[in-house]
């Protein structure tokens, strides 16, 4: 773990707690014991909002009135996840004010997804500005996808080549041909908590 490498910048990478692990020693002692047992009765949602690892970092570079806006993102993204861990970046200096960033590995059944989660404040406004983007791999090549998982979403075009956009209630998805499959980045923007 790594954080203020410079003077400019922290970051940190943690994982949810589900990761967590306590070492155990064979020859435990009483005060270990009741550490353990401390640690399963202590329930889970007594934990402060910090036990989502995104919130974490975000209270650890000082934000305040923005972490419910990090805290809405990091659990829209990951509720359908079986498991995920978060590695964010952040200025240092005054956390409300500066640029907020965290790339969270969303675990599934069989694959895995990526998402970047970015909160930044907005210029004489309450409420933060964010955009994220979630990016995952499909077996089913471009086609198929828009047929069967965008057949609703608005076709934009290309961006150059080979990326369509498309288009629905303000967000974009952008299908690349990815071997058989399609790399699949979904983006949304906007503001507020």
């Amino acid at each position: 773990m790594t954080t203020g490498e410079n003077r400019s910048t922290g970051e940190e990478k943690l994982t949810t707690p589900t990761k967590r692990r306590i070492p155990i020693k064979r020859k435990s002692t009483c005060a270990h014991i009741a550490v353990l047992i401390a640690l399963l009765i202590f329930p889970a949602s007594a934990l402060s909002a910090s036990s989502n690892a995104v919130v974490g970092h975000a209270e650890k570079a000082g934000m305040k009135k923005n972490l419910a806006t990090v805290q809405s993102l990091s659990e829209f993204l990951s509720e359908d996840a079986l498991d995920w861990g978060a590695h964010s970046f952040w200025i240092t200096d005054g956390g409300d004010n500066r640029l907020f960033s965290s790339a969270l590995e969303l675990v599934y059944n069989k694959d895995s997804a990526f998402a970047l989660v970015t909160v930044s404040p907005a210029i004489g406004q309450e409420v933060p500005e964010f955009s994220y983007m979630r990016a995952y791999h499909s077996p089913m090549n471009q086609v198929q996808l828009r047929e069967d998982d965008y057949k609703d979403w608005e076709y934009r075009g290309t961006i150059s080549k080979n990326i369509v956009v498309l288009e629905h209630n303000n967000l974009n998805v952008y299908l690349m041909p990815a071997g058989p499959g399609t790399m699949v980045f979904k983006r949304e923007s906007g503001s507020g908590s």
